[in-house]
């Protein structure tokens, strides 16, 4: 590589918000080291007093040995560009410091002028960073109009991230209650930049009024556009309009958009030649509602298709995207929209997608010496404790896309043994944990929370207790379900007396919180976790203390789920099934049903809360509810009726081991014929599915029924052939549940498979099984992840 093009590559990285490269211009590079030093404690809110001392010592000595060069030899620009650079870093660390000679200090970085063509771009950055830090020397803070359009009058690609960190600080000084006509006004200018600036403020609020007089300067923009010639390029002015247009549609949703931009959008894309801001802003609006997914899927594979073909006519001078970032944000864009369901034949693959994703974070990191924690090292991240200091904006986008990762593929087995899915979670909080969580845009601790609950699920438990006691709850005593995730690792324990005491010290903690609250306002979320915590609760009671007490509490159970929801049925469409007030009903009814059965004097009542259960699910199907009838009947020796239950269960679900467990439950009736060793293991693990005693001898009428049990499948072919279906099930469910693959039961009834068929995996298959039941949890995990 050149020198041209490494210091091209150097400055572009430091645009970004990266560190430099070296460029093979020693003081280049250590002015470039300097600035970004700098950025990296400016960025995430100031200067410390220690910090500040030793970069101006470190400034004033590449000052001194400066001051003693006359020229950079091949390159004379560099020469202004590293004295600009250096006084643009004294002269904030002159603001940390409250140094009167501040204001002369930034005068004189900005008095430096460069001719080259080569370092224009990161002059400009220079400049704004000038303006930005003369403001805060004013009364208001307010940088003035005239010299904002002298340093800067275009919206810059998203890439370059130090831009656009310090046109959001300018914008955060814009004066309140101010509208977009008026900050035009204010500014004798109404191009995108100044939109920009409107919608990046903190204090202006997009109303109508701003929609339609946006309108009104975009229209005129596209009226005075025309196609391009041949030799022409797109109007400046129309792409410049659609970039800030695709973050306007993206950004804005407190109010509704005038029907008039599509039409708006029709005509630019018939004034453009291939543009990829006009697909983009296409995407971005037809996106705003599900009507038009379709129409905002055809203008992504536009955008990609057009971006493809500008980096193929580049590909001997770029080996990425001109704006990785934006490739970045616009992949994140559509794959939050979309599902697998969305697919079009040869037009859009939503797993390829989501590959193409991940593919292009990896080359941005890998190309701009980003620190990327990789599989390998996420389930050490609170020993490695890595951040990664980048430009606001940038972080953002990365940070989402990164997220995003992970809720696409958060149920995929592989992804999560393979360590895929906390590297994305770490990837996320390296970035997240260096600005303010409510700025970024995603809750730091929400991340943190998912990464625990991604070790729990890799049975990673004392890491997650670890990451929990030390990463989480130290700093957010009230985050409630991180405190149901780690009692739930603590049940794990033999001794059950700390996971209950947790458990008892959250409720008497949400208790309070409600009564505050007079039980008004309270989210979803915590109404759907303190009733799970209720249950975890019950589970603990009926291990410590036996089953009749554990049924003791279900009405208090049934008295604050009414409290909570005051008999609402019905959830907002925001809500998915398996979090609404009905199914957590259902829940609470099965979970009566099972301590029933462990009763043989209480089993009516177990079939009426079965009963009370079904009537509930009027609108939707929970198998749940098929399930515990199902283990009921085999326990009143309805054995027919019983295996229609797991079958009809298994047909909406194959890979739900509580129905396979019933299933293999008839393929495997009694255990008469297992070694003394297996019999060992079985009492060890204790398998059956509620905790009851052996089945023939909790069965009523145990002696009129028990053949039937046991030859339930009539013949050898039969049976053989249920071999082959327990088989088939749970290897599929091995393939692609976590549930399952983490499940002992599934692993002991595969192993007994094995065992028949004298295959040499059963010794594996046990090891797993016995790994597995020393790393189960007392509930699943998944029952405090709202």
């Amino acid at each position: 590589m050149s020198i041209t093009d490494a210091v091209t590559e150097s400055l572009e990285a430091r645009l970004l918000g990266a560190t430099a490269i070296e460029t093979g211009i020693h003081t280049l590079d250590v002015v470039l080291s300097l600035q970004y030093r700098l950025h990296y404690h400016t960025l995430c809110g100031g200067l410390t007093t220690d910090v500040a001392r030793v970069l101006k010592i470190d400034c004033k000595k590449l000052k001194i040995a400066l001051d003693g060069s006359i020229a950079i030899a091949g390159d004379p620009d560099a020469f202004n560009v590293i004295e600009k650079i250096l006084l643009n870093c004294l002269s904030i660390i002159a603001y940390f410091e409250k140094d009167p000679q501040t204001n002369s200090l930034l005068r004189s970085a900005h008095d430096i002028q460069v001719r080259s063509s080569r370092y224009r771009e990161f002059c400009q950055l220079l400049d704004l960073e000038n303006l930005y830090y003369q403001s805060l020397l004013s009364e208001k803070h307010i940088v003035s109009p005239g010299s904002l359009l002298q340093c800067i009058k275009d919206i810059p690609l998203r890439c370059k991230g130090l831009f656009h960190s310090y046109l959001t600080k300018i914008a955060s000084n814009l004066n309140k209650d101010i509208t977009l006509k008026q900050l035009c006004t204010e500014y004798n200018y109404d191009g995108p930049l100044i939109w920009y600036l409107y919608l990046l403020s903190p204090e202006c609020k997009w109303t109508s009024e701003d929609d339609t007089y946006l309108l009104s300067l975009a229209t005129t923009i596209v009226n005075e556009s025309k196609f391009p010639m041949a030799s022409q390029r797109n109007n400046r002015h129309l792409e410049q309009l659609h970039f800030f247009l695709q973050m306007y549609f993206g950004t804005v949703t407190n109010i509704d958009l005038s029907n008039k931009w599509e039409q708006l959008i029709i005509l630019s894309i018939q004034r453009t030649f291939q543009s990829k801001d006009v697909s983009r802003s296409a995407m971005a609006y037809f996106g705003r509602s599900h009507e038009t997914l379709q129409e905002s899927i055809l203008n992504f594979n536009n955008y990609m298709k057009y971006s493809n073909k500008e980096l193929e006519l580049a590909k001997e001078t770029r080996s990425t995207y001109i704006d990785p970032i934006e490739i970045i944000d616009c992949l994140t864009t559509i794959l939050t929209k979309t599902t697998i369901t969305n697919n079009i034949k040869n037009i859009f693959d939503f797993e390829k997608t989501a590959d193409s994703l991940q593919k292009n974070l990896i080359q941005l990191y890998d190309k701009y010496n980003l620190t990327i924690i990789e599989p390998k090292m996420a389930q050490r991240y609170l020993s490695i404790g890595t951040k990664l200091v980048l430009p606001i904006t940038t972080s953002f986008i990365l940070v989402k896309a990164w997220r995003t990762l992970y809720n696409i593929r958060s149920n995929n087995l592989d992804y999560l043994i393979t360590n895929e899915l906390p590297s994305y979670l770490c990837n996320s909080i390296s970035l997240a944990m260096t600005h303010d969580p409510k700025r970024i845009g995603s809750s730091l601790t929400d991340l943190q929370f998912q990464y625990a609950y991604c070790l729990a699920q890799q049975r990673q438990i004392e890491p997650c207790i670890n990451f929990l006691e030390n990463a989480i709850l130290e700093n957010n005593p009230t985050f409630y379900k991180a405190w149901h995730l780690l009692a739930l690792c603590r049940s794990i324990q033999e001794d059950k007396e700390i996971s209950y005491k947790i458990v008892c010290s959250v409720i008497n903690a949400m208790d309070q919180d409600f009564e505050q609250k007079q039980y008004k306002k309270i989210t979803n979320e915590n109404k759907w976790q303190y009733i799970n915590i209720k249950i975890t609760e019950i589970y603990l009671i009926n291990e410590i203390f036996g089953n009749s007490d554990a049924l003791e509490s279900i009405p208090d159970l049934f008295t604050t789920y009414n409290k909570l929801y005051n008999g609402k049925m019905t959830s907002d469409d925001t809500v998915s099934l398996s979090r609404s007030p009905q199914y957590l009903l259902q829940s609470i009814w099965l979970l009566a049903a099972q301590l029933y059965m462990n009763d043989p004097d209480h089993l009516e009542d177990a079939k009426g809360a079965i009963k009370e259960a079904k009537k509930i699910s009027e609108t939707f199907t929970n198998i749940n509810v098929a399930i515990t009838n199902g283990y009921l009947l085999m326990k009143l020796g309805q054995f027919t009726e019983s295996f229609e239950e797991f079958e009809s269960a298994l047909h909406c679900d194959n890979s739900n081991i509580d129905a396979i467990i019933g299933f293999a439950e008839f393929v495997f009736p009694n255990e008469s014929s297992t070694t003394a060793t297996e019999q060992q293991l079985i009492e060890y693990c204790k398998l059956n599915p509620y905790k009851q005693e052996d089945l023939k001898t909790k069965q009523p009428n145990s002696d009129n029924h028990n053949d039937d049990y046991e030859t339930f499948f009539g013949n050898d072919v039969n049976k053989s052939a249920a071999f082959a279906r327990l088989k088939l099930l749970i290897d599929c469910s091995l393939n692609k549940s976590i549930d399952a693959y983490y499940s002992p039961e599934i692993w002991w009834y595969l192993s007994l498979i094995h065992e028949k068929y004298d295959n040499k995996q059963v010794t594996d298959t046990l090891l797993n099984c016995i790994q597995n039941k020393e790393t189960a949890p007392l509930r699943s995990f998944r029952f405090c992840n709202y």
